[in-house]
Formats: C-alpha cells, structure tokens, sequence
C-alpha cells in the first residue's frame, strides 16, 4: 500500500487517520497515545480547537498572496510574537520548516557580521540540509568548529574548567572569521541533555566580545519545553538571533527568524533579499497568532510547572 512513497525514513505499519491532544488513532480505530507530540511540535496537543477555528477563519479570508504583499494577520502575528520572546527584538520573519529558519538564521549572521565561520557544540542537531546540516552532528562532514557538548545539570560540574582551553584554542585560531555561535540549548536527537551553564555563557561572553553573534536553535525548546517560555533563559544569555519551529505551529508548518533592527541595518538590501513562496504567508501567521494566545491565555507554562511540583 505504502510502495509508492519515497523511502526517505522509516514508516510504521499503522496508518494515522485523526489526532485530538494527546492521542492519534489509526484507520482501524485503535487509539495510541502520542508521547513525541508528532514531531516534537504539538506542545498544545493535537487539533487544539482554538487553533483550528483560526485556520477556519484566516482560510475563509486569503490562504496565500504574492510575496510583495503583506496581510493583516501577518502584521499582528510579528507584533504578538516579539512580545512574547524575552529581550528587546524588533523584527522578525516567518519561513516554513526549522531548517529553513535555521539555515536563514546562519546567513543572515555570516552577512551582518562579513564573517564566514560558525562554531558549535558536537552532538548537536541543528537542520536538515545546507549549512546547518554540516552544523549537526548527521553531517559527515569533519568540522574543526565544534566544542564537546558539555552535559550537566547540576550547575555544579566541572566543564567551564576542563574545556576553557579547547574553547579559548578555538577563538584563538578562528576569531577574525567567526560570525556566529549556534547555541541548541538542549540536545535533542542524541539524548536529552542540558548544557553547562557557565560553559555556554563563557562562550556567549567571548562570541560578542569578537563582534560575533549568538544564534539560538528554539527549534525544539521553544513554548515551555524546558520550564521557561524559550531555552535560552536557562543560561541567562541575550541572544542576537532566535529561531522558532515545531511548536511554533503547533504541528503545523510555520518558523521564525527573530534579530533586530541594528544587526539588519548591516545588510545590504540585495544580500538581505529572500523570496520564498510561503514566506510570511498569512495562514501560517494565524496559527502562530492562536498558539500564542492560547499559551498565554490557558497559563499553559503556569500549569505544567505547577502539575509537575
């Protein structure tokens, strides 16, 4: 039956006909309970009815328009999302997968700063193709520019001190080129894993010290999942650019790039450029318009930590 799909992955047997919150049922009726969200992104759980009267409302208006043209929700969309995020940001762009969003957010660091490196942590996972690809830890490609993912989460470790010298040997080498840090705040795809703090703000410290940026992959520790709205306010860090998937959508396919006005100013208008066809499209905007809503309204970061006590 499933012959005529391209066998990019593997495939269970069952076939997954509908979802609502936290279980899917099959074709046959069974019923499964969903404990990866999908792929990771349903931090709402499936089908939350508010979303789903958003799409019904924003589909019965305009779907889709021409890239030179902006709509009303998308506008309210970037207004409520930079409200959200922590820290001062003030602009930001909405593409369609984390990847995207992720190779987007590389580039637009290596142009505002002329600068053609990128360092991060081994074992991290941070896209599916291009640059960011060679980044993660599926890429067969040797990069010199990567520090050991310093595990901890005591706070009490020893990993500031015994990877300094690997840390500074690196800046020391490459500082002149390097553009960015790309920072997973948890590593996600071999083992879940915090980083060392002090470790992580060391190396945020001394990218902005050289004039580089830090990059952060909220890809899939965005909207509660570590306990906080976003992972990077585990390492009490301000990052330059912040990048959003998965639960941004709530399964359905919307990302962001979020930088600010000062770091775009460093960019000309023709490397600034990018024309995709579903960028800032105002279906993907409504969806993130009620996931923040619904975050914000339902106390939905309140209520885990207080079921989790």
């Amino acid at each position: 039956m499933t012959s005529f799909i391209l066998q990019t992955n593997e495939f269970e047997s069952i076939i997954i006909e509908k979802a609502q919150g936290t279980w899917i049922w099959d074709v046959d009726g069974k019923a499964y309970l969903d404990g990866e969200s999908g792929m990771w992104c349903c931090n709402l759980g499936h089908n939350h009815p508010k979303m789903i009267q958003a799409l019904k409302n924003q589909a019965e208006l305009i779907i889709h328009r021409n890239k030179n043209f902006l709509t009303p929700i998308t506008l309210e969309s970037a207004k409520k999302l930079l409200d959200f995020v922590p820290n001062d940001f003030d602009r930001v762009t909405f593409l369609n997968s984390g990847s995207e969003a992720m190779e987007f957010a590389i580039n637009f660091a290596k142009k505002a700063t002329g600068r053609t490196k990128v360092l991060t942590l081994l074992d991290s996972y941070i896209g599916a193709f291009g640059s960011a690809k060679d980044l993660s830890f599926t890429s067969t490609k040797d990069l010199e520019l990567k520090v050991p993912y310093p595990k901890c989460n005591t706070g009490e470790c020893e990993h500031l001190e015994k990877y300094t010298s690997v840390v500074d040997r690196e800046f020391e080498k490459h500082s002149a080129d390097l553009a960015c840090f790309v920072l997973e705040p948890v590593m996600v795809s071999g083992g879940v894993f915090k980083s060392c703090s002090k470790l992580i703000k060391y190396i945020c410290e001394k990218i902005q010290d050289i004039g580089g940026l830090i990059v952060i992959d909220e890809v899939t520790t965005g909207f509660g999942r570590t306990g906080f709205k976003f992972g990077y306010e585990l390492f009490n860090i301000i990052p330059d650019v912040v990048v959003l998937g998965k639960a941004l959508g709530n399964g359905y396919p919307v990302s962001a790039v979020i930088t600010n006005s000062e770091l775009e100013s460093k960019i000309s208008k023709s490397e600034l450029y990018y024309a995709q066809s579903h960028q800032l499209d105002p279906l993907g905007a409504a969806v993130v318009s009620s996931v923040i809503d619904i975050f914000k309204g339902e106390q939905i970061l309140e209520n885990a930590k207080e079921k989790i006590i």
